[in-house]
């Protein structure tokens, strides 16, 4: 299948993939990479010999090396649904190396039932430190996201990503260890992704 986004031709395989037609059998003595990740690793934006994968794949071969690089990548999946998709289809390709390419957004759709306006499965972090898979949203069941999804943090990161003003005052702002440290604490700053111990962080780890 092929189509057109952004002004870039774009063809999907069998899979509805962004890639080629790949066999399901690995080729003797060929090593294979498989690379999954969200739009900027499907190449959103670029034709599909500029994303860093097919450049990649160009690199083994001029070397005559037996390498065979996949793009599984889908736009608009965080890391829970690149773990989905490699436990679904991903692992029958036997690949010898698997690359996430993580990106900050990552963060904060992984404890999230939405995602660009649809519903998306999510991971819940059990008291064991496990993950439970589950389609429910968890403010149906009543179960709190914490202070660091309040909305709050979710217009903050709206207009983080998008109002160049507010990106820049924001840029500014960290500049001052003093005025940035104490807008962190009263949890006007940072944003989750930068909190370590944040239940978006301790779900993506």
């Amino acid at each position: 299948m092929r189509g057109v986004l952004e002004n870039k031709i774009f063809r999907l395989n069998s899979l509805g993939l962004r890639d080629r037609e790949v066999s399901l059998r690995k080729p003797k003595d060929v090593y294979r990479i498989l690379v999954l990740g969200d739009s900027q690793t499907w190449g959103f934006g670029v034709s599909e010999d500029e994303r860093f994968t097919n450049v990649l794949q160009n690199l083994f071969e001029k070397k005559g090396m037996k390498v065979e690089v996949l793009n599984f990548a889908m736009i608009g999946y965080g890391t829970d649904q690149e773990l989905l998709l490699y436990k679904k289809i991903g692992m029958r390709y036997k690949p010898d190396l698997v690359i996430v390419g993580f990106f900050w957004n990552d963060i904060f759709e992984n404890v999230s039932s939405i995602a660009y306006g649809r519903s998306k499965p999510r991971f819940l972090l059990t008291k064991e430190g496990e993950l439970k898979l589950t389609s429910v949203s968890p403010i149906e069941t009543g179960e709190s996201l914490g202070e660091n999804i309040s909305f709050l943090n979710q217009m903050k990161d709206w207009m983080t990503r998008n109002s160049r003003v507010f990106e820049l005052l924001s840029n500014a702002i960290r500049k001052s260890s003093f005025i940035y440290e104490f807008l962190v604490n009263i949890g006007v700053g940072g944003g989750i992704w930068r909190n370590p111990e944040s239940e978006a962080w301790l779900t993506t780890e």
